[in-house]
């Protein structure tokens, strides 16, 4: 809507410059007024204002090593038909690692903020989408209520992000501890590399793609959670009524699932937990040599499995048994869903 309808007044510029080499706090305030953050290698900030007539009203304010930029907005009376189309924006330029702490916060207003050293940043919109590239902090927090936000081509020790019905994209990311949550928004995150990964949505999707961290919790409502090249040590999936698809999977892992299908494929040997109580279970192994101890039950489904195992139970509704030196326990229960164990060079057999 920013851009259907020109102007019918050029815009009001503001412009100033602050010679300030450190501070402790740089705070950005705004409600409609989109901020970008830009860096250069010179020393001091360069300020930028756009807006119009009756428009919002800009105030800085350097104090102790803090520096505050706020955007107000005018308290007006308009009539029924005199909507305004439009739009301010605040722009500062500033070395990348001028301050040791960041906030920023936006009504509708967009944020974009890339390139900066910190030690810790907090970004907050109500409906503003946040797009964030090449953050190097020790603490980041990301909030978009209703809009989308974006973390790409960070590192950030301790990271926590949220999003109520916004969309949240992470990519090449590198943190100790993540903690993600989303409402109804969509969660997809891809090259990451961690310690602890925690992430939960109601009703919206966990996409993951090539992670690596120690441990992982995964939850999920009423949403699907897939992931493609997942390695982690400890992993525990948890969705109420969405399906659980992961592939080349390398780690140890706790499933479970009220009423959505259960798919694991594995690239190593592992220890699984899976439970589901209407769907199905189907967990594939690429191992050539395996070492499992195997307990399958299921109350109205079925089992299937190719790999030669040394029975100790099989009935209709229960397999046990053992392949190689059965060192890790594949338990796997399914109340009225299938349950298939296979092994992928045994395909067809």
């Amino acid at each position: 809507m920013k851009n259907l309808l020109k102007r019918s007044a050029p815009p009001i510029i503001e412009e100033d410059t602050f010679d300030i080499d450190k501070l402790h706090y740089i705070g950005i305030s705004t409600g409609l007024t989109d901020v970008e953050v830009l860096t250069h290698e010179e020393s001091g900030i360069a300020l930028y204002f756009e807006t119009y007539v009756d428009g919002p009203a800009l105030e800085t304010e350097i104090e102790d090593g803090r520096f505050e930029v706020k955007v107000k907005e005018r308290n007006r009376n308009q009539g029924l038909f005199s909507i305004n189309f439009s739009s301010a924006r605040l722009q500062l330029t500033l070395p990348k690692a001028i301050a040791y702490n960041w906030e920023i916060r936006t009504g509708s207003g967009d944020v974009e903020i890339s390139n900066i050293i910190t030690e810790s940043i907090s970004m907050r919109t109500g409906s503003g989408d946040i797009e964030a590239i090449r953050i190097l902090s020790k603490q980041a927090q990301i909030i978009a209520s209703s809009g989308d936000l974006s973390l790409k081509d960070s590192e950030v020790e301790k990271l926590s992000f949220e999003t109520s019905s916004g969309e949240a994209k992470l990519k090449n990311i590198s943190s100790d501890v993540i903690h993600g949550s989303a409402s109804s928004g969509d969660v997809v995150v891809k090259n990451l590399h961690g310690k602890s990964l925690e992430i939960e949505t109601s009703s919206g999707e966990i996409e993951l793609e090539k992670i690596i961290v120690d441990k992982a919790s995964l939850r999920a409502n009423s949403g699907d959670i897939a992931a493609d090249h997942l390695m982690v040590e400890e992993t525990s999936v948890r969705t109420s009524s969405g399906i659980i698809d992961v592939r080349s999977f390398t780690g140890n892992v706790k499933a479970v699932s009220s009423s959505g299908d259960v798919a694991f494929s594995a690239v190593n040997e592992a220890v699984y937990d899976i439970e589901t109580s209407s769907g199905d279970i189907t967990v594939e192994l690429s191992s050539e040599q395996l070492n499992a101890t195997i307990e399958a039950r299921t109350k109205s489904g079925k089992i299937e499995t190719n790999l030669p195992l040394q029975l100790e139970r099989q009935a209709k509704d229960r397999l046990e048994g053992i392949i190689g030196s059965g060192e890790n326990p594949i338990i796997l229960k399914a109340r009225s869903g299938d349950i298939k164990i296979l092994q992928a060079n045994r395909m067809g057999r």
